[in-house]
């Protein structure tokens, strides 16, 4: 009895209670590592597409399926001899179809998956599958490389905000509309070595509620969007300094106080107080 007392002691120090056994992990080399998954939805189908890191080869995948769990489960049958792990999975692409009707269920999935993560970044594709999105790059950069570095550009212009899986579920219950980060495939403007291919750019929000997908915002209605919401960090304001001259001003944060107007207890208008917080960084020197 006592020896019992002592395994069952030891078990616990060492952080191996309610572990799986030893034989079901794998070697690190018998596994495909995920890192972009994107869903999209066709005659009622799932169609799921995943792309791995570029230093794996930017291996490509994709089943068509009735549920998401059934296509995860299928695609297995794709590799040869090696295990699809998607713990790893760092962004999630919805292409328009899926923002429509399928939102909700997508982030249950999401949530119920042993593998997958709430604190997965998650985007909306604007006019175009995800399918195609996960498609785009070919050389040695994967679409996860191209993810995020678009994650970081689109808060330094203040475009949008990216938001993960488990954000977009808390805001969808609570109050039942969301903003997700919209992308779009189009031809890069500044084309320095005369390709002509198209890539993933910024497309601002989408607006998605419990009935499906509302409307999209523009980048400069998101950069709207983001003042009301606090989001702000980083953009640059121009404007003319009233002399003749412009002058330019580091966006450093806001605020934004609402005040709703009432008549007869139903809401019959809504004030908007924005405070904005600037780091004056140019002006220009005018004569006397």
């Amino acid at each position: 009895r006592c020896a019992a007392l002592l395994l069952a002691f030891s078990l616990l120090l060492s952080g191996c209670a309610g572990r799986k056994p030893l034989g079901s992990f794998r070697e690190i080399d018998q596994m495909v590592l995920v890192e972009t998954m994107g869903v999209d939805r066709r005659d009622g189908l799932f169609t799921v597409t995943v792309s791995t890191a570029a230093e794996e080869g930017q291996v490509l995948l994709k089943t068509p399926a009735v549920t998401l769990s059934r296509a995860l489960k299928e695609m297995q049958d794709y590799t040869e001899k090696k295990y699809i792990f998607y713990g790893h999975t760092r962004h999630l692409l919805l292409g328009p179809s899926v923002l429509e009707e399928e939102l909700a269920r997508c982030l249950e999935f999401v949530e119920r998956d042993g593998e997958l993560r709430m604190d997965t970044k998650l985007f909306a594709l604007r006019g175009d599958s995800a399918e195609d999105a996960i498609a785009v790059p070919d050389g040695e950069e994967s679409v996860g490389d191209l993810l995020d570095s678009l994650e970081k550009d689109v808060a330094l212009l203040s475009e949008s905000h990216v938001f993960t899986c488990g954000e977009t579920a808390e805001a969808l219950a609570e109050r039942g509309s969301v903003l997700i980060s919209a992308l779009r495939l189009a031809e890069p403007e500044n084309i320095l070595n005369g390709e002509n291919r198209k890539t993933l750019l910024s497309a601002g929000y989408a607006v998605v509620t419990e009935r499906g997908l509302a409307c999209w915002l523009d980048t400069d209605l998101a950069r709207g969007a983001n003042l009301l919401m606090e989001l702000s960090d980083g953009d640059l304001i121009e404007a003319p300094d009233g002399r003749g001259g412009w002058f330019a001003a580091a966006l450093t944060g806001s605020k934004a106080v609402f005040l709703p107007e009432f008549e007869e207890g139903e809401l019959s208008g809504l004030h908007i107080r924005l405070e904005l917080r600037c780091r004056l960084s140019e002006m220009q020197q005018t004569l006397a």
